[in-house]
């Protein structure tokens, strides 16, 4: 997927759940109800290993045509063990996944965007952390991550809904970037906060997986956005 997809699926919802355990009413429920209301699915790694990469596979080549999918893998190694990860990537049908940003160019991101672009899918880079411990030494590093990312075509960012401020210097860096922005809801940030600070999507995920009843979650989600004038 490239950035016109991702602009596609803005026009249909600001949102991504973020997918760790299995949801309260299963998964295919939750995307069943969701389909009107969500633009993506991340699935973290914990949910990925739990279910296997044919139960993976089998989910999204049946959902495709009404999400974009992300491994949530925080990709951080070598560019060949990188190259290894990102072909299990693409066999269980993601459009995009996920990797830092301190592993720096040679020999690990400029190796591991080049296998994306091959395999045509896109490379999101984690360039600040939603937990307060990433302001110790992580996010320190924020201006040399994104800096870093630009000089070979990087143009999607996981940046902070927790911490707005990183969301808006991210976006006056690289006005053009997809900035998917976590941190929404268990870890504090008031839903709206990522998309008014320059985020293109929000991340939620325990607020709607856990419910049990995600369709009314759903709908209060996309009135608050409408509220807030997000929508």
């Amino acid at each position: 997927m490239n950035l016109s997809g991702f602009i596609k699926f803005r026009e249909k919802s600001p949102l991504i759940i973020a997918v760790d355990v299995e949801p309260e009413i299963s998964i295919e429920g939750l995307l069943e109800q969701a389909k009107n209301y969500v633009a993506g699915v991340k699935f973290g790694l914990p949910y990925i290993l739990r279910k296997g990469a044919s139960e993976i596979k089998r989910i999204t080549y049946r959902y495709r045509d009404n999400y974009f999918f992300i491994a949530d893998i925080k990709l951080a190694d070598i560019g060949f063990v990188g190259g290894l990860m990102i072909d299990l990537v693409k066999e269980m049908g993601f459009n995009a996944f996920i990797a830092h940003g301190f592993i720096g160019l040679e020999g690990a991101l400029k190796e591991i965007k080049k296998k994306a672009d091959e395999l045509g899918l896109f490379l999101f880079v984690v360039a600040a952390m939603s937990h307060p411990g990433a302001e110790e030494i992580f996010n320190r590093n924020f201006i040399s991550i994104v800096e870093t990312c630009k000089k070979i075509g990087i143009d999607g960012y996981v940046a902070p809904a927790t911490l707005p401020r990183y969301i808006r210097e991210l976006r006056d860096l690289n006005p053009n970037a997809v900035i998917i922005s976590p941190g929404v809801g268990a870890q504090g940030a008031r839903v709206g906060d990522g998309i008014s600070s320059g985020a293109t999507f929000e991340i939620v995920g325990r607020r709607i997986t856990l419910s049990r009843d995600p369709l009314v979650t759903l709908r209060e989600l996309m009135s608050i956005y409408k509220d807030r004038g997000v929508i």
